[in-house]
């Protein structure tokens, strides 16, 4: 592969990070924003986008060994991010029942109305919830962006489910442009170095003085015998 077709390559895949990077930034960081928890991989989403720049703008070796670390170290963050997310979301999604205990309000099965009730003792944050599996552990929460702690139940998952899947798209996607990144550096060929390579006759011209020169062949003349 050449230059050029690399460099194309790693454009194309630059705009489809940029793109999928933007959409986990904005679920991750609505993740985020929900809760006091902080969830949400979205700093993985950002260097990955910082990375796609890189991928856009591929046009000399600088930038592509630019590159090629911070796809190493935005690699490294989505493995993270996928971890993060993925523990999270587990958490979040195997909530029955959440309790305000500021306003009374409750959310989810009512056979876990005593199970959060006496998650109010001795905590003071504003969203009580709990896993009907596990009867002695109490999760807690402030709410910062979301409305109500029914959110909880509902939206907060989704939105992680969503972080963790684009996270996982952008960890495929940085690697793959890692790979280019790679050959970018090391074993691509400039078209410079393919024009001023020596054709191949000159090659041979080079190694046998007498190659293209003319062959002249020698006449031995011919003498008549008599009988």
């Amino acid at each position: 592969m050449d230059e050029v077709s690399n460099a194309m390559s790693m454009r194309v895949i630059g705009g489809i990070v940029l793109l999928a990077s933007i959409i986990q930034i904005g679920v991750a960081g609505g993740a985020y924003n929900m809760t006091s928890w902080n969830v949400g991989s979205w700093w993985a989403g950002l260097l990955c986008f910082i990375t796609g720049i890189f991928a856009v703008i591929s046009n000399n070796k600088g930038v592509v060994a630019a590159g090629c670390v911070f796809s190493v170290i935005a690699i490294l963050l989505c493995i993270a991010g996928v971890i993060f997310d993925g523990v999270i979301y587990g958490v979040t999604h195997a909530l029955d029942a959440c309790g305000n205990q500021e306003t009374g309000e409750f959310y989810g099965d009512t056979k876990y109305l005593t199970q959060v009730a006496n998650c109010a003792v001795g905590h003071s944050q504003t969203c009580l919830c709990v896993q009907g599996s596990n009867d002695d552990t109490c999760f807690l929460f402030d709410l910062r962006g979301a409305d109500n702690c029914g959110q909880i139940l509902t939206k907060l998952p989704s939105l992680l489910l969503a972080s963790l899947i684009f996270v996982f798209l952008l960890l495929v996607l940085v690697f793959t442009y890692s790979i280019f990144t790679c050959m970018g550096v090391c074993c691509v060929k400039t078209p410079a170095a393919q024009q001023n390579a020596p054709p191949v006759q000159a090659q041979a011209a080079a190694a046998n003085p007498a190659y293209g020169q003319p062959v002249t062949a020698k006449a031995t003349p011919m003498t008549a015998n008599s009988v």
